[in-house]
């Protein structure tokens, strides 16, 4: 399908032979090339590369006598058909160096020719790539980004872009556009980016792990937890302790020592509330590092309180799109945060935050159901366990074939649409206009559900179904997704 450029039209002529002449041309160019602006009609195409222009010509009068490509520096190789009203002419050009291109149309016995604007074919900034790394709890992930680039060209990991150079780094995850480390194997990396080839060179050291003699959040049982808290960073030894009615309890939260202030209505004694269980516990204030609880708990501890807010989160802006989902998502209890009162936009989304999430938003609530050994790496009495059990059940995150769950592994756009529209019951083969999601890829049928509900603002002709999504990001589709079903 061809796409108009540009349009003008111009009427008479101060000496004319034969009958007066009104004629329109209009060039385009089949496929567009991306770089198209309003305003300034404009495609870029990289250096060697050919577009092939076309220009229709309508109007009325004498026959066409002539038609001239004008372009200042690049290669042209026109075929013309003259002494037809309505012509389709194409001129292929072959791009060397910024250039312009235009169209002029002469009808017999004329001496006024008819104009195209000016189309300007430039050769697009060269593609950058950019690694980013992200230290998660045991894990370093390296995100690749870019910018420039022609039309196709994007940056991405292949087989090819990790290597040892010393020490026994530990590659556990590869996707197109992340690589995933364990942050306990200590080594000397490089990644090359590709398709551009930069070398980046990365030192992994052994980072100190959580760990916990009790169960974590477990407010029956005396624990010590050991590692870097949230707080400040310092590491050290951390012992459940009352004073008065007070329990402040500590456990691992994302690899990091983490704490809250709890209220027993039993007494504390000894660093337990006198109590049979967490059920008879009422909490009075938040974590350690300050701030109100928030409506749905802490991912790592799910309470609920409803209180009035502004923005819950002092690391969002309302003002922004991702600020008002999170914000929304806060609201319904679907979404709490983390213990130090951060929403962490930019971090990845795990298979056990995407269970709670999905679950929340669509049930309100879940009840206490236990993994019971169905799956090995799922551990009773923790805070995803009735979310990543009961999305299990319901089909909607499955596990794998060796029997694990993994919990802590990332989501994917592809997986996360599938989750989504089991969740809700949503249309499957919905049209998109993708450009990569092929029509007989497992995931195609979920992918018109994200240009349906705009799910994902940002990405207008790709979907990049691999890609890991953030928090931030899967905050904004849900928010989409309910603010427009």
């Amino acid at each position: 399908m061809r796409k108009s450029l540009l349009a003008l039209a111009f009427f008479a002529a101060p000496f004319m032979v034969s009958a007066q002449n009104s004629y329109s041309v209009t060039i385009t160019s089949d496929p567009v090339p991306n770089g198209m602006y309003e305003g300034h009609p404009s495609v870029q195409a990289s250096v060697g590369s050919t577009i092939t222009f076309h220009h229709d010509v309508q109007g009325s009068g004498a026959p066409i006598q002539s038609v001239a490509w004008v372009s200042d520096s690049t290669k042209l190789d026109c075929a013309g058909y003259p002494n037809i009203f309505s012509s389709d002419i194409r001129c292929v050009v072959k791009m060397e160096g910024a250039s312009y291109v235009h169209c002029s149309v002469t009808p017999e016995g004329s001496n006024t020719s008819f104009i195209s604007n000016d189309i300007y074919v430039s050769t697009p900034d060269p593609l950058r790539c950019t690694v980013t790394p992200t230290v998660r709890s045991d894990t370093i992930r390296f995100d690749i980004d870019g910018t420039g680039g022609s039309q196709g060209e994007y940056c991405h990991f292949d087989g090819t872009s990790y290597h040892t150079v010393s020490g026994s780094p530990r590659l556990i995850e590869m996707t197109e556009f992340s690589l995933t480390y364990d942050a306990t194997k200590p080594g000397h990396i490089r990644i090359v980016a590709k398709p551009t080839g930069d070398t980046m060179d990365y030192t992994i050291e052994a980072m100190e792990i959580c760990s916990e003699t009790d169960q974590g959040l477990d407010y029956p049982n005396k624990g010590t937890t050991t590692g870097k808290n949230n707080w400040d960073g310092t590491s050290g030894s951390y012992t459940d302790s009352c004073s008065d009615n007070t329990l402040t309890e500590y456990w691992c939260v994302n690899g990091l020592v983490g704490g809250s202030h709890t209220t027993c209505q039993n007494g504390c004694d000894n660093g337990v509330c006198k109590s049979s269980g967490q059920s008879s516990v009422s909490v009075s204030s938040s974590s350690i590092s300050g701030g109100h609880i928030p409506p749905a708990g802490y991912e790592d501890e799910v309470l609920v309180n409803y209180s009035a807010y502004a923005n819950p989160f002092p690391d969002t802006d309302l003002i922004k799109l991702s600020g008002k989902a999170a914000a929304e998502l806060y609201r319904r209890a679907v979404i709490g945060g983390f213990p130090d009162g951060e929403f962490k936009g930019s971090r990845s989304v795990n298979r056990a935050e995407a269970a709670k999430f999905l679950l929340l938003a669509r049930r309100g609530s879940v009840a206490e159901i236990a993994n019971s050994g169905r799956f090995p790496d799922v551990l009773d009495g923790q805070w995803y366990t009735k979310y990543v059990v009961t999305a299990a059940e319901q089909g909607i995150i499955n596990g794998y074939p060796d029997g694990f769950f993994r919990p802590a592994d990332q989501v994917n756009t592809a997986e996360f649409l599938k989750m989504l529209s089991l969740t809700f019951g949503l249309q499957l083969n919905v049209s998109y206009g993708y450009s990569d999601v092929p029509t007989g890829s497992w995931f195609a049928p979920y992918a018109g559900i994200a240009e349906r509900y705009d799910l994902f603002p940002y990405r207008a002709s790709q979907l990049f179904p691999e890609r890991a999504l953030s928090r931030e990001e899967v905050a904004i589709a849900m928010y989409q997704y309910l603010s427009n079903r």
